[in-house]
């Protein structure tokens, strides 16, 4: 009975993945350009290609997203930061030394988070060079040649 048990664990723990793309995995792959009617779909390495398309896709969104957030907060200490620290210049009480502290903290940290928010930024760009290089393949004609010509620039 133990054998059974194992056995029907071990089928449990196996991940099977579809061979048929979702509809809205379709709708984003011809957001991308590439025409799925020309493409024979049940070809494995043509669905290994166009999911890691569309793997790298998402990596691509979630990097820019974390990198624009970072950004944000990057402006926002910045500005806060400053403003706390030139409104505590004029400032003649004894809270002067922990408004320029409080500001210097909150411009530090701005400062900090834009540091943090680069790397996001280029990744995304390296993600978005990767996906172009495997779609370059399945790309409609049309829009091969505008992606050589933008890749150019």
């Amino acid at each position: 009975m133990k054998i059974f048990y194992l056995i029907l664990l071990l089928f449990f723990n196996f991940t099977l993945h579809g061979q048929v793309l979702k509809v809205r995995e379709q709708n984003q792959l011809i957001g991308l350009g590439i025409n799925l009617n020309q493409l024979k779909i049940n070809d494995t390495h043509v669905q290994q290609n166009l999911q890691a398309i569309l793997k790298l896709e998402r990596k691509r969104k979630i990097n820019k997203t974390l990198g624009i957030v970072f950004a944000c907060f990057s402006g926002f200490g910045i500005a806060s930061g400053t403003y706390i620290l030139l409104k505590g210049k004029n400032d003649p009480t004894e809270g002067k030394v922990i408004t320029s502290i409080y500001g210097g903290m909150m411009l530090a940290g701005g400062i900090v988070y834009g540091g943090i928010s680069i790397p996001f930024f280029t990744s995304a760009k390296k993600r978005k060079k990767e996906r172009d290089i495997i779609a370059g393949k399945y790309l409609e004609p049309s829009l091969s040649t505008k992606m050589q010509v933008t890749k150019s620039k």
